[in-house]
């Protein structure tokens, strides 16, 4: 189960990465969908109804949130890797799986907590 809950935290990792870089890259865009108004014409007219401040306020919100998240558990998951997991990681990692929304950290921590340690 150690080696399971290594490899879950491996590609958890991979995931992470690319979950970042994804999202640093949607803030880009939503922040130069400010000043170009053409790319502001295609982004509202994907949300009709809704104002563009509305939909690049919201779509910044959600994609800070993602960043600020997958980048805490990013930084507790190479120390668990690095030093070993004790089970107080595994379960700050279970409740960051969840809040960084990658099921990867969720079973490894599942699969640590079940090990023991």
């Amino acid at each position: 189960m150690k080696t399971a809950s290594r490899v879950m935290y491996i590609i958890g990792i991979i995931g992470n990465i690319a979950t970042f870089i994804f999202a640093v890259i949607a803030m880009i865009v939503l922040l130069v969908s400010k000043a170009n108004p053409d790319l502001a014409n295609q982004i509202q007219s994907s949300f009709p109804g809704q104002s563009l401040d509305a939909v690049v306020g919201l779509g910044l919100g959600l994609v800070i949130y993602l960043a600020v998240a997958t980048l805490v558990v990013l930084i507790i998951s190479f120390r668990a890797l690095k030093k070993g997991a004790s089970v107080a990681v595994h379960i700050v990692l279970l409740v960051g799986g969840v809040l960084a929304w990658n099921p990867f950290y969720v079973l490894g921590a599942i699969f640590g907590l079940i090990s023991g340690k």
